[in-house]
């Protein structure tokens, strides 16, 4: 299950989800377009989370990263 450990964490995230819902239902767009809008933020939130871990994984074992 999730790793979160704490309350406010778990809420914040509730209600970031909630508002992102009530905003998303609210759009009157085509049921396709309607439903990458929806993919679309975790595909940018899953890119960048690769980006950061090749990024991480080059630059261990003693080298730095550029400035």
């Amino acid at each position: 299950m999730s790793k979160l450990k704490r309350n406010s964490t778990k809420i914040a995230l509730a209600i970031i989800g909630a508002f992102y819902l009530a905003a998303l239902s609210n759009l009157e767009l085509n049921m396709f377009v309607k439903g990458y809008v929806a993919i679309a933020p975790f595909q940018l939130l899953a890119l960048v989370f690769g980006l950061y871990t090749i990024y991480i994984q080059k630059f261990r074992g003693g080298q730095h990263p550029p400035n």
